[in-house]
């Protein structure tokens, strides 16, 4: 089947109650792509059933703290490029 739109999902998507084995489990049922903002200790439990990790939230970076302010560039520019390593590594396209 081809889909048209390639939809992800977050776990507030879901019961909170919800192990996030049975959200990733429903979630390829209904044909999601993938999570957004799932830590990487999470992404083998996303392939497990053929999803992906689409946005990470690794690398340090908040709303907080975010690349708008100049003064953390430097503290940023480590944890983000691993960050961009690990995704290019495990197929995470966003971060």
């Amino acid at each position: 089947m081809q889909r048209r739109l390639k939809q992800s999902a977050m776990r507030f998507n879901f019961d909170p109650k919800m192990p996030f084995e049975e959200m990733c489990r429903q979630a390829a049922r209904l044909g999601v792509v993938g999570f957004d903002h799932i830590a990487p200790q999470d992404w083998p439990t996303l392939r497990k059933f053929g999803l992906t990790p689409t946005m990470s939230l690794n690398g340090g970076i908040t709303f907080e703290n975010g690349l708008i302010h100049k003064q953390v560039h430097d503290s940023l520019v480590k944890t983000v490029g691993a960050a961009l390593d690990e995704c290019a590594a495990n197929g995470c396209p966003n971060l």
